[in-house]
């Protein structure tokens, strides 16, 4: 196809934010914008962007990033040695680990084997593709450019249907109504205060250590800047929405959403746990999550993969996520998978695997 052109761009600003997002269309967390924030906020981020045109249109791209490094400690201790030797190539959304390929069926093939070349121009054995459906119109492409299904998760999200708090605890079966009443009243017990917080830049400091201390507690790797907070909201304006729990003067709990046209997304849970543990400050947490989606009226709020159980109890629903994997050595990738688990566990197969343990002193002070 003499009138296609294939290029690479090593930032979002060397591509017009007009044709980038006519590009996206229905597509969340993927726009110009939130992947400036992804470049303002991941510490030692790479990324490159596959970029096909047709006639000087651009009609298909691909989000990736050259990965040195691996997202949980357990990982990254047993086998960050082969990533220095040769990177990932990961094709996702870095803000929500969906698909990376976006636009025309008839050029995703020619932008998949351009990923496939860039990732060996980087030395990298691997190219990993984001979380999709299982019936996602991409995976016809995906599968023609050798990448397989690898790995599944549940992503927890509840489609928000109801115009207010009230008409949403009607909803929910009984005893799950009253094991949000119940959490109220606790919390008043407990002196935990949970509200939106109107002005998250004059407590930066607190919610980036809060942040810190979940990651480092389910031994996830800090992939973030020091100011990411002051940067998300530099770009993201009324659309980063934070909710604070308090006890007594101090912050002890936040949970910070980002929300793309009608998805609210629960990207970052922060946490005190020598101040929390054993309160209802999670639950009231995500509580008021769900309240501010019903406010905003989003029509889908994502919360993740982890605690299901819990989020269940809200009247979240598991969606099924699948991950894909292309081997660019003579090497099957159920072997890798295989030789990956052997080395490090669960974690090499499960990304919502965690390594956290109850705190050592969970007893509350006062």
């Amino acid at each position: 196809m003499a009138d296609v052109t294939v290029d690479l761009a090593r930032s979002i600003d060397h591509v017009s934010p007009e044709e980038w997002d006519r590009l996206c269309g229905e597509y969340s967390f993927v726009s110009h914008r939130w992947l400036r924030l992804a470049e303002a906020i991941l510490a030692d981020y790479e990324p490159r962007y596959v970029l096909a045109r047709h006639d000087g249109r651009l009609e298909a791209a691909a989000v990736c990033s050259i990965g040195r490094r691996f997202k949980h400690q357990t990982l990254q201790r047993r086998l960050g040695w082969a990533l220095r030797l040769s990177p990932l190539m990961r094709c996702n959304s870095p803000l929500s680990s969906g698909p990376g390929l976006l636009g025309s069926g008839s050029l995703r093939i020619a932008v998949l084997e351009a990923v496939r070349a860039q990732a060996r121009a980087e030395r990298a054995l691997f190219v990993t593709y984001g979380q999709c459906s299982p019936d996602d119109v991409r995976w016809p492409a995906l599968s023609a450019a050798g990448l397989d299904p690898y790995g599944s998760l549940s992503d927890m999200v509840l489609p928000i249907a109801w115009h207010s708090t009230t008409d949403y605890l009607s909803s929910l079966p009984g005893s799950d109504r009253r094991r949000i009443t119940k959490q109220e009243r606790r919390a008043e017990r407990e002196g935990v205060r949970v509200e939106r917080l109107h002005s998250p830049d004059q407590h930066a400091r607190r919610l980036r250590e809060l942040i810190a201390g979940v990651l480092v507690h389910h031994g996830t790797c800090d992939i973030y800047v020091t100011d990411f907070v002051e940067q998300a909201q530099a770009v993201c304006g009324t659309d980063l929405h934070v909710i604070a729990a308090w006890r007594g003067g101090e912050i002890i709990g936040c949970a910070v959403a980002l929300r793309d046209g009608d998805t609210l997304m629960a990207k970052w849970l922060g946490l005190d746990y020598a101040l929390s543990w054993g309160t209802s400050t999670y639950r009231l947490l995500l509580f008021r999550i769900v309240e501010l989606a019903i406010e905003l009226g989003v029509r889908t709020l994502s919360l993740g993969p982890t605690a299901s159980e819990t989020k269940q109890d809200f009247g979240a629903v598991a969606s099924q996520r699948l991950s894909a994997l292309a081997v660019l050595a003579p090497v099957p990738a159920s072997l890798v998978g295989s030789g990956a688990q052997l080395v490090a566990g669960r974690a090499a197969i499960d990304p919502t695997y965690s390594s956290a343990r109850a705190p050592a002193s969970p007893a509350l002070p006062g």
